[in-house]
């Protein structure tokens, strides 16, 4: 952890006259960029999925918790909470939580969950705005009570208040220096990692699927909302627990190309089985005439509701915007390579023609 002067100096006060009752040695050693001498933590078992729960911005805060030469490292979001759980050589396994429900004030503690009933050694600080105060209330620093209530100091409104918070160290028959810090930005570990380090949460990219609903139906779809709904409960869809589902058609209000975000557009395109590809990225749907997809979208002929040109925008033929079974309205073939989108365009008050769903 890297701490200029004025931060070194603040910890150095505020941290300074922290003693560990009952028989841990007294004081702090503080760790900073001269800590190259600190060895890789070897004996604890990090458990990185742990280490965020939040988003965003997750390099401006960190925390460090060093025992014993080893020590692991872990970046807190300005917001939400973290917990991060490790286990000790002799089993019993240690939380450390830190609340950063605002970005100017924190409170920082650990407590044992082994389950084992020992006398607590505590240590807690509370930070605001990086300036540590000196201890926590005398009535707070030593318990019989495994995972006792202990305290820690916040300002609240101007107003320093005490609030109990579950916060202790445990260690049987051990009498060790143990340390907490919390300030500064992490710009790199102190000494060779490898460190757990917490990034804001990606989700996974999912692949796209197209299918064919296997109900027919006129027209009158309810709108494009209706047929979003209809792809969503189909039984082909049952599957794809997890994807957002909508119809691949075209209104005066979208059109067809637009329907997939612009996020997914550069995945692969496959069939309902997740394994035959149909076409590379999303762009090469929309000029099948010309470049045939690797695929067809299934190998049974069919007629699918559509209202849209090759291009991938609508055309005139959409059954009143979906709403009606007058007019006519545009097709297209799940079987067929390059006429996919529109072959032509049927009566709508036929009521024999699915739907193409994208699954994404």
């Amino acid at each position: 952890m890297k701490l200029n002067k004025n931060m070194t100096r603040t910890l150095l006060t505020g941290l300074v006259g922290l003693t560990l009752i009952g028989g841990l040695v007294a004081g702090c050693q503080l760790f900073d960029t001269n800590s190259s001498s600190l060895t890789a933590p070897t004996a604890e078992t990090v458990r990185p999925e742990n280490f965020i729960i939040g988003s965003a911005d997750s390099d401006q805060w960190g925390g460090q918790y060093s025992k014993d030469n080893t020590y692991f490292m872990v970046n807190i979001p300005v917001t939400g909470a973290v917990k991060v759980e490790y286990t000790i050589t002799g089993g019993a396994t240690y939380a450390l939580f830190v609340d950063t429900t605002t970005p100017t004030k924190w409170e920082i503690g650990l407590k044992t969950v082994d389950g084992v009933t020992d006398t607590l050694q505590s240590v807690c600080v509370t930070y605001t705005d990086g300036v540590p105060f000196a201890s926590v209330p005398a009535d707070a620093t030593t318990s019989t009570q495994h995972q006792a209530a202990h305290y820690l100091r916040k300002l609240e409104n101007g107003t320093e208040n005490w609030w109990p918070i579950d916060a202790a160290f445990a260690f049987a028959g051990e009498t060790k220096t143990v340390c907490v810090l919390i300030d500064g930005v992490v710009q790199g570990a102190d000494v060779a990692g490898p460190f757990p380090k917490a990034t804001a949460p990606v989700t996974p990219a999912r692949d796209v699927r197209i299918f064919v609903t296997q109900s027919t139906y006129t027209g009158n779809l309810g709108g494009v909302s209706g047929a979003n709904v209809k792809c969503q409960s189909d039984t082909n869809a049952a599957g794809l627990t997890g994807y957002t589902i909508k119809a691949i058609i075209s209104d005066s209000s979208q059109n067809a190309k637009d329907v997939l975000p612009a996020a997914q557009q550069t995945l692969p395109v496959y069939r309902l089985d997740g394994t035959t590809q149909i076409a590379t990225n999303w762009a090469a749907l929309w000029n099948a005439v010309t470049t045939p997809l690797n695929n067809s979208i299934t190998d049974t002929w069919a007629w699918i509701w559509t209202g849209t040109w090759d291009s991938g925008t609508v055309t005139p033929n959409t059954c009143a915007n979906w709403t009606a079974n007058s007019g006519n309205g545009e097709y297209g073939r799940p079987d067929r390579t390059d006429f996919w989108i529109r072959e032509f365009d049927d009566s709508c008050s036929s009521n024999s023609l699915s739907l193409y769903c994208i699954a994404y």
